[in-house]
């Protein structure tokens, strides 16, 4: 379980939603209530935040490149609301099982912020390292066309 008196593990796992919550990092009401729940959920003592299962995730993602555009052959590199989608995910867990807490989720973001290769990132992640066998992972877009390049992706 997390030590949140570690100014890292704070620092780390905790800022961004710190910074939304507090008005330093500007962001949507429903933004806002986003990471107070996850700063809820961090305190709830039914549930336990797993950084392992983070690091997992983003030592994956981090691996993979970009296929098209201008950053074609590049690095992906989260920024630090894509790593905090990513420990909402993948972070939270039922105490005393490997159950983990979020089992769908739903991203929306505007135009060219980088949300498509990050669900595709993610779906990838969860076909073929999440550690569950035969996984089923589903992407639902707005139309064929973005369905398509989640799949391309």
């Amino acid at each position: 379980m997390i030590n949140l008196k570690n100014n890292y593990i704070q620092d780390k796992y905790l800022k961004y939603a710190h910074d939304v919550v507090s008005g330093k990092q500007v962001a949507g009401k429903l933004i806002k209530l986003s990471c107070q729940r996850y700063l809820d959920l961090m305190n709830d003592t039914r549930y336990e935040f797993r950084p392992d299962k983070c690091e997992r995730v983003l030592s994956f993602v981090s691996k993979l490149k970009h296929y098209q555009g201008k950053c074609a052959g590049k690095q992906f590199v989260l920024e630090e609301w894509q790593k905090w989608i990513i420990y909402s995910i993948f972070g939270f867990y039922y105490k005393d099982s490997n159950e983990r807490l979020v089992k769908k989720a739903l991203l929306t973001v505007g135009r060219k912020n980088g949300k498509s290769f990050l669900i595709a990132a993610m779906a990838l992640y969860m076909l073929i390292a999440d550690g569950e066998p035969a996984a089923q992972v589903l992407n639902i877009a707005n139309n064929t066309k973005q369905a398509h390049l989640l799949f391309e992706m």
